[in-house]
C-alpha cells in the first residue's frame, strides 16, 4: 500500500458520517471536473473513466440515505442523485461541456450546503447541544 493509499485509508476510517459525505462530495467533484478537461481534450477513455467514477459515487450516496429519518428531504435528494447520473449520462453521449457545468454547479452548491451542516452538527456536538 502506498503512503497516499495508507493516508486515505485512515482519513476514511477516521472520518464522522458528515465528514465521509463532504469527502464523496470533494471526491465527486474532482471526477466532474476531470471528465469536463477529458472533455476539451477529447480523452474518451479519461472521460468515461471520471464519468463512471462520478456515477458511482452518486450511486453511493443514494444508497446511503435513510427515508425513514431524512423523509421528504431524502427523498429529494435521491431524485436529485438520480437527474445527477442522468445528466452525466446524457452529458457524455451529447460530449456537453456546457451540461457538464450545470451539473457541476448544482453539486458545489450542495456541497457547500453539506459544509455548513456538518459545521452545525460539528459545533452542537462541541456545546454538547
Amino acid at each position: 500500500m502506498t503512503a497516499y493509499a495508507a493516508y486515505q485509508e485512515a482519513e476514511i476510517l477516521s472520518s464522522t458520517p458528515e465528514q465521509l459525505v463532504l469527502l464523496l462530495y470533494r471526491r465527486l467533484l474532482g471526477h466532474l471536473r476531470q471528465g469536463a478537461d477529458c472533455l476539451d481534450e477529447s480523452d474518451i477513455a479519461g472521460k468515461g473513466e471520471h464519468f463512471q467514477k462520478a456515477s458511482a459515487i452518486l450511486y453511493e450516496l443514494a444508497a446511503s440515505l435513510d427515508h425513514e429519518v431524512g423523509g421528504d428531504l431524502a427523498g429529494q435528494l435521491s431524485a436529485l442523485y438520480a437527474f445527477f447520473i442522468r445528466e452525466i449520462a446524457a452529458a457524455s453521449m451529447a460530449k456537453s461541456r456546457s451540461r457538464i457545468e450545470r451539473v457541476i454547479v448544482m453539486v458545489e452548491q450542495l456541497n457547500q450546503s453539506w459544509i455548513s451542516a456538518a459545521r452545525e452538527i460539528g459545533e452542537a456536538a462541541a456545546t454538547g447541544g
